[in-house]
């Protein structure tokens, strides 16, 4: 992990799979179904922000084992509810 080359390495590999996705956009089909997969992506981007940022808190402060709570929680909803 060299600073500033590892980095810029993978930023630019990035930005080739977000420009290589953006244009498989066009491929879905119907205008409809490309807004319905990108508001899809954005909710779980924001969803997904939760989980990180509690656990970036808990590990900053020591606390890990907190977050193996939201995993139980989590996870014990996603099995009642699947079902």
């Amino acid at each position: 992990m060299e600073g500033s080359g590892y980095l810029r390495h993978h930023n630019f590999q990035g930005r080739k799979k977000f420009g290589a996705t953006f244009l498989e956009f066009r491929k879905i089909g119907p205008v409809t179904e490309v807004w319905t997969s990108f508001v899809g992506m954005i909710i779980a981007f924001f969803v997904g922000l939760f989980p990180l940022t509690f656990l970036t808190r808990m590990i900053r402060f020591g606390k890990v084992e907190n977050f193996s709570y939201y995993c139980w929680a989590m996870g014990i909803l996603i099995i009642l509810f699947t079902k």
